[in-house]
């Protein structure tokens, strides 16, 4: 097993979780945080900074041209969770995890030691965006295998488990889910409204655990 972690880390609830918990196994960990030009860019690099100052890793920004959203986010009301496919579609950037892998699998082969790759794709049920399921990942080891010198393996330990599982776990670890930062539309605190904001919420709600978020609304 590496002993070092590459986590791709946007300073949000899932990818924090990942690092907390690789900082459990692994002796190095390197949080990668990707600028591509999202509107709360400042919100999730201080998140991220956060959690690397706390787990005395290392912050890595690589900076990419602007990536577009599918579509427009949308408000969203609790009652509306349970039809979700067509904002979750809105909210997709196409092949953004692929781009940050292909530039994780470049940085990765560059270093003197061997590393792994961790990501924080969960459980998204019939709404999932095509690079977050267990078949993406399985695909992009083989390009790893193939395509690079040192062949890290990206591991996506949260892919079976869902929100409410996540928090359940990040409470466990003492991860500080208030510095985390989920929402999609929101320079300041989280808006409150938007798909990422009320699927947080509901992972609360369903974990029976206090959500410590700030909210617009």
């Amino acid at each position: 097993m590496a002993q070092h972690a590459i986590i791709l880390c946007s300073g949000g609830l899932d990818s924090t979780t990942v690092a907390y918990q690789a900082a459990q196994t692994y002796d190095t960990l390197t949080l990668l945080f990707f600028n591509y030009q999202q509107p709360t860019i400042e919100q999730e690099r201080q998140s991220a900074q956060t959690a690397a100052q706390s787990l005395k890793a290392e912050f890595k920004e690589i900076t990419l041209q602007k990536l577009d959203m599918a579509g427009t986010p949308n408000k969203l009301q609790e009652k509306d969770l349970k039809d979700t496919q067509e904002e979750s579609a809105n909210c997709y950037i196409p092949a953004r995890n692929l781009i940050f892998l292909s530039h994780a699998l470049s940085y990765v082969d560059t270093l003197p030691e061997k590393a792994d790759i961790l990501v924080g794709f969960k459980n998204e049920g019939p709404e999932h965006y095509p690079d977050t399921t267990p078949a993406f990942v399985q695909q992009v080891n083989q390009i790893s295998q193939e395509a690079t010198k040192t062949k890290p393996k990206i591991l996506a330990p949260l892919i079976k488990m869902d929100k409410e599982d996540i928090i359940q776990l990040a409470t466990n670890l003492k991860v500080p889910l208030e510095n985390t930062f989920s929402c999609y539309t929101s320079d300041t605190k989280h808006c409150g409204t938007c798909l990422n904001c009320q699927l947080r919420k509901a992972g609360f709600k369903w974990a029976n655990q206090n959500d410590p978020t700030a909210y617009l609304e």
